[in-house]
């Protein structure tokens, strides 16, 4: 939580410690001064990162002389949000030993790409997480590359264009794509697309 007037931090620290310090006491005029109140889940962690939601807020109050004032502060998601369901099909079809790749076959890996270039990299342990891409940039669709072999010692390599229903993606979208299996060594995919 960041307290400021006029741009300038007064008061910052998390909820907790500003409880036990409750009331935070502020300089204030007869007629009321103006503080900006933002709260935040963590600070912005950039462009496009696994599974690090960043929430927002921030509200100006107004605080009198001698008066308690309260400030509640909605915050939401910045960022918009890719995440994946895995059929048990699919994560039964790939090989996760260690010694895929000393036997000539690849790991898995599944590669999360906006049209801004944005990329956020899973393992295969990694697809119960999601994709937080910074939502100040918009983006007109996904790009998936999931790259593997499967337990039958097929090579999968893997690319699919998944566009949005309402045609972009931006701060508190949450984008579902649903990974199935048709067969051994082929992918279906399906996505469903919803506003938080």
């Amino acid at each position: 939580i960041k307290i400021s007037k006029d741009k300038e931090m007064i008061k910052t620290g998390t909820l907790k410690e500003l409880k036990k310090e409750s009331p935070v006491f502020l300089e204030a005029s007869d007629d009321g001064t103006d503080y900006e109140v933002e709260a935040y889940s963590c600070e912005n962690p950039g462009d496009a990162v696994l599974d690090k939601p960043y929430f927002y807020g921030s509200k100006i109050t107004t605080v009198v002389k001698d008066e308690t004032a309260t400030a509640e502060v909605e915050c939401s998601l910045q960022q918009f949000q890719v995440s994946f369901v895995p059929s048990s099909e699919f994560m039964s079809s790939f090989r996760t030993d260690a010694n895929v790749e000393e036997q000539g076959g690849e790991k898995f890996k599944l590669t999360v790409t906006d049209a801004n270039e944005r990329e956020v990299p899973f393992t295969f342990s990694d697809l119960d997480k999601s994709a937080y891409f910074d939502g100040e940039k918009t983006s007109s669709y996904i790009k998936i590359n999931i790259k593997g072999t499967t337990i039958k010692g097929f090579p999968v390599d893997f690319t699919d264009i998944i566009e949005p229903e309402d045609g972009k993606l931006e701060k508190k979208d949450h984008l579902i794509i649903k990974l199935n299996v048709s067969e051994s060594n082929t992918l279906k995919i399906k996505a469903s697309n919803f506003e938080l």
